[in-house]
């Protein structure tokens, strides 16, 4: 066999050299020829070496480049006088296929089939075989190409003038590829089943094998029309890595998001459609596992996601959106579960059905920080929202909230919380809530905050402004509770000081509307129960309206407000009516109402009371006595006074000075009644009845609370008319006597509670006095009328005689005394009362 193929080594080098290079249309250079028996055993081959030939003219772009093509020819056929070329063995260099912009090809080397009837020389090629060849092919009237690196090819092609066609096994890397816009720069590496044809400007290609390591299959369509082109192409991948992929896009066709984009894919998609000036859109089924996604800081990661994505234009994404009909992902820790729709990449838009359970520490640095000083425990959410979230949760973009809707059901558990300027935590043991839209309404929540238990019902307005644009939480609700102890919600004593320092502020991120409903509430001294009310918390302004409780065995109402905006100060102030209440409990609980004059273990009774109370404090609830003001109606029944001091001072005056021996330590009276102001640290009191059974005392004055006294007291009693009358009692006190055998004594009590200093008071002498006559007159006048009568009736004379009789007889004196005062003028009464107050200024 050897023998035979050395006989024919000139006649197939010579067939070459003459035959196969009268067929070409341009020249070819080739470095050398060489006759090969073993290459390609048992065929024989002519090896061409260092084969070069331009595409279009001498120095462009070659069409062949090659380091050695061996031309291979079946022995059987050589020795029967056929000297067909079977296979060509392309190695070591490059082949460009090439349309210029006149759409003409390059590879049209060969004559045509006139020319070639001519010649003995036949191509019958079976197989062209490549190895370590770059093949590349260039349109440049369609702005299209591709550069392949070719390790190992196994070709079947079908050549002809104006069209190519192949089918390979192709193991090569491929450098670049451009279509029009649409260029890759990132090489990969293809091992698999490649068939392309190119005929009449229709190019086909089906790809089965691997693409980068991973399963990959390809089958497209590019069809060029007059003015456009038609697109159809189908892919399909297995497990391959995103990053990866997105890598081998244009840069143009790359948005930030997708750089972004890591972890594993399986998709089945399609590109179909017209490319003109517009590019066909783009559509996939997919499956992702443990992908992330990083928009700035936020990072997300996705466990598992299946569903569909869709691109209008596959030169951007601009109008893309992904779909999912089952996903599992990871954002700052926490698991979200659902379904959803992405949009709007450039500011993604989310159409979402969420379920997660989390503990919220987990979103406390990225969502709570700024609205909570701690917080943590359990919730679980199932949920739909739809709307910008990035610009909402991230970016804090409060436009976006216009967008934002939400329903749903979140619960709690085990949650503790302490909002950023509150001092103290709330701990809620359950509750859930109902999302509509931008509002949460809540049910059934639980808790305790410092000692006291609540349960509430209501709803968050505009939650999200509260995450996003610190603006105070807002609620209405049903507020019920089993007890407030207040101190437990002022700051606590520092412990170098020795006495308790309050610290009294009320929360500037809570709004609170509240209807509540409380078993008991204390603050120092004072108790209260069963409170029922409306309550308005805002701006740290605490309002009060309709509010009633049991206190101190009696019931009050009360409305008012606290103000504590002021950095240094606080403001309260209150209307409030008591009924029935215990006196003496009142002044304990009240802590003797800002004053210390009148004590709680001076009043004993039952009290009914309506009061309006301006209170000023610093913020350790200190009340500033300059700034109380107070108006107040009182009504005390079954009143006692007991050892009250103004009124033992006069106890003792009246025995030391006058000789009277009055009881005055303890006074029971059966009602008591007055308007007593305080105003600047001054109770203002206007004159009051005190009756009982020991003495009648008229009380009227001003008393501080620095205990300065300026009182005036008209006492009552027959003892004094006694002593008047027996000379016991000085002139200079004007006694005024009264026609029940009683006299009144006006005294003047001021100076300082520790030693106060009594006076005679003329005016109110005066005034008794004139009081006293017109009381008389009134009486005779009525006995006037009596006899009036009598006359015209003498039936009734004798009866209305008698009584007459009597009353004279009771009148006695003070007759005598009312006849002279009668005559006066009054013009010489004021000029008298002018010189006794003269006279009362010179003392």
């Amino acid at each position: 066999m050897t023998i035979i193929a050395i006989q024919y080594e000139k006649e197939l080098l010579d067939y070459v050299k003459v035959e196969l290079g009268s067929q070409l249309t341009k020249p070819v250079d080739v470095g050398s020829i060489e006759y090969d028996l073993f290459e390609h055993f048992p065929n024989v081959s002519v090896s061409l070496n260092h084969v070069k030939t331009y595409s279009f003219e001498k120095g462009d772009k070659p069409l062949l480049d090659l380091q050695r093509i061996h031309l291979v020819f079946d022995l059987f056929s050589v020795i029967h006088g056929d000297f067909s070329v079977h296979q060509i063995v392309l190695e070591e260099g490059e082949v460009n296929i090439m349309y210029n912009q006149k759409g003409l090809p390059n590879y049209d080397i060969l004559k045509s089939s006139e020319d070639t009837l001519k010649s003995s020389a036949r191509f019958m090629i079976d197989a062209i075989l490549i190895s370590d060849v770059q093949v590349g092919y260039f349109d440049d009237k369609e702005h299209q190409g591709y550069e392949l690196n070719v390790k190992e090819a196994d070709l079947q092609p079908a050549m002809l003038k104006d069209s190519f066609a192949l089918n390979a096994r192709v193991i090569t890397d491929v450098h670049s590829l451009k279509i029009d816009e649409f260029e890759l720069t990132q090489s990969f590496v293809l091992d698999g089943e490649l068939g392309i044809t190119l005929r009449k400007k229709k190019f086909t290609i089906n790809y089965d094998g691997i693409l980068n390591n991973d399963a990959f299959s390809f089958v497209g369509l590019i069809q060029t029309k007059k003015q456009s082109e038609w697109w159809d192409i189908a892919f399909k991948f297995e497990n391959h890595n995103i990053e990866d992929l997105v890598k081998l896009l244009p840069s143009n066709f790359k948005d930030d998001q997708l750089k972004s984009v890591n972890g594993t894919i399986t998709a089945k998609g399609e590109i179909k459609g017209e490319k003109s000036n517009k590019w066909p859109p783009l559509t996939v089924a997919y499956a992702l596992n443990n992908v992330t996604y990083a928009n700035g800081d936020t990072k997300i990661k996705v466990k598992h996601a299946q569903g569909d994505y869709s691109q209008p234009t596959l030169k951007n994404t601009r109008g893309a959106k992904i779909n999912a009909s089952n996903f599992s992902l990871d954002w700052k820790g926490v698991r979200i579960s659902g379904s959803g729709e992405l949009s709007h990449f450039e500011r993604p838009l989310i159409k979402a059905n969420l379920q997660s359970e989390f503990d919220l520490s987990q979103i406390y640095e990225d969502v709570l920080k700024d609205d909570f000083s701690f917080i943590q425990g359990n919730m679980s959410v199932d949920m739909q929202v739809r709307g910008r979230l990035i610009d909402v949760f991230v970016e804090n973009k409060l436009n976006a909230l216009d967008e934002f809707s939400s329903k749903g059901v979140l619960s709690l558990e085990n949650v503790i919380a302490q909002p950023v300027d509150f001092d103290f935590p709330i701990d809620l043991s359950n509750g859930t809530m109902n999302f509509s839209d931008k509002d949460l309404k809540f049910e059934d929540f639980k808790g305790t905050i410092q000692s006291s238990s609540f349960k509430m019902n209501g709803q968050i307005t505009n939650y999200l402004k509260t995450i996003l644009a610190n603006e105070p939480i807002t609620f209405d609700a049903n507020l019920e509770m089993d007890k407030m102890v207040l101190e437990e919600f002022v700051g606590e004593r520092d412990a170098s000081s020795s006495t308790e320092e309050y610290n009294f502020n009320l929360p500037q991120s809570i709004v609170m509307r509240a209807n509540l409903k409380m078993d008991e509430f204390s603050f120092r001294k004072f108790k209260g129960e069963d409170i029922l009310g409306e309550i308005e918390l805002k701006d740290q302004v605490l309002l009060f309206k309709k509010l009633t409780l049991n206190t101190c065995d009696g019931v009050a109402k009360f409305k008012g407000f606290i103000n504590t905006q002021n950095p240094k100060i606080n403001l309260f102030s209150s209307q409030t009516i008591l009924k029935d209440i215990n006196a003496k409990k009142a002044f304990i609980q009240f802590e003797n109402f800002g004053q210390d004059v009148l004590l709680d273990h001076h009043v004993k009774g039952v009290v009914s009371m309506t009061s309006n109370l301006r209170i000023e404090s610093d913020k350790g609830l200190n009340i500033k006595e300059n700034k109380l003001f107070s108006e107040n109606t009182i009504n005390i029944k079954n009143g006692e006074l007991v050892q009250f001091e103004p009124l033992i001072e006069l106890q003792e005056f009246l025995n030391d000075d006058l000789k009277l021996n009055f009881n005055l330590s303890h006074l029971k009276f059966s009602t008591l009644k007055n308007d007593i102001k305080i105003n600047q640290g001054t109770i203002y009191i206007p004159e009051m009845a005190i009756r009982s059974s020991d003495i009648n005392l008229d009380i009227e004055g001003t008393h501080t609370f620095d205990q300065d006294i300026n009182y005036l007291l008209k006492i009552k009693h027959n003892e004094i008319f006694k002593a008047k009358k027996e000379n016991k009692i000085d002139a200079e006190f004007g006694v005024v006597e009264n026609n029940d055998k009683t006299a009144t004594l006006p005294l003047r009590m001021r100076g300082n509670i520790d030693d106060p200093k009594f006076s005679y008071d003329v005016k109110s002498k005066r005034q008794l006095v004139k009081e006293t006559w017109k009381k008389e007159r009134q009486e005779i006048g009525k006995v006037l009328k009596e006899e009036i009568k009598n006359i015209i009736k003498p039936k009734e004379r004798n009866n209305k005689a008698e009584k007459l009789k009597e009353e004279e007889e009771d009148l006695n004196e003070e007759r005598t005394n009312i006849t002279q005062e009668l005559i006066w003028d009054e013009e010489e009464e004021e000029e008298e009362e002018e010189e006794e107050e003269d006279e009362e200024d010179e003392d």
